[in-house]
């Protein structure tokens, strides 16, 4: 790795921490700039602005995460392993909340500010779809998961609800009396076990 590119990384690890703690739209790049100790003109060179060094944050998330659902042991059966792929939504959010609340900040911003170009992190995004689509065909051909008409609405829905509920679970704190008895935990857990129940095929 050179000099630039460890510094760039340097830059982005300190920018994700600050965003983790704060509102992405009062963070300035003199605010990472001080707290990282590299000059603003040197962050401007880096990522062209807030909106590049915000994108590269959000990239660098994606690998964090990307272990967690891609790197699937070869021992598990059909049926675990897509078990194992939803799952990994409360497992990062049970060790890495501060994603979930990262991502909330993202979409709001990327809708307020505007993006010219997200296709690395889209093409980034079809790399979890595609591997689900590996998990559910090996799971249908052993006939442990029951074979949906439309898998891929199946899918989006089922990711959708995932991801808004631990970005809300994570970024909110409680509104009304009722949401300060909610168990986030198992909150999630419910809505995986709703999924995995109507994937797995009937015994």
């Amino acid at each position: 790795m050179s000099l630039i590119e460890a510094k760039k990384n340097f830059v982005i690890d300190k920018a994700v921490g600050i965003f983790s703690e704060k509102s992405m739209s009062g963070v300035t790049i003199r605010d990472i700039a001080q707290l990282s100790g590299i000059g603003e003109a040197t962050i401007y060179r880096y990522f062209g602005g807030r909106k590049g060094l915000i994108l590269a944050c959000a990239l660098k998330l994606q690998r964090d995460v990307r272990e967690v659902f891609l790197d699937n042991d070869n021992k598990l059966t059909g049926y675990e392993a897509v078990s194992r792929f939803y799952n990994a939504y409360l497992k990062i959010f049970n060790e890495h909340i501060e994603l979930y609340r990262f991502l909330s900040e993202f979409d709001a911003f990327c809708l307020s500010e505007g993006f010219d170009n997200l296709s690395e992190y889209a093409d980034n995004i079809d790399e979890f779809k595609f591997n689900f689509m590996r998990l559910y065909r090996d799971g249908v051909a052993s006939g442990e998961l029951r074979k949906i008409d439309d898998v891929e609405t199946f899918y989006l829905a089922s990711t959708h609800a995932l991801l808004s509920l631990c970005k809300k679970l994570a970024a909110e704190g409680p509104v009304i009396r009722q949401d300060v008895h909610v168990n986030k935990t198992l909150e999630i857990s419910a809505l995986i076990n709703i999924i995995l129940y109507n994937v797995k095929a009937p015994e």
